[in-house]
């Protein structure tokens, strides 16, 4: 999902689905946040 998405306009999914919204598993999700992250080097998992 590159373009940004105004949640609050969109009422159905096909409103979504038009808008070009692709559906991504959790573990998708976290590995393009965590490689996003990385390319920034923005610190991440502090805990660890």
């Amino acid at each position: 999902m590159k373009n940004k998405i105004d949640i609050h306009k969109i009422k159905t999914l096909k409103e979504l689905k038009t808008a070009g919204y692709v559906s991504r598993s959790i573990k998708d999700e976290l590995r393009a946040n965590l490689i996003e992250k990385i390319q920034k080097k923005k610190q991440f998992l502090k805990e660890l």
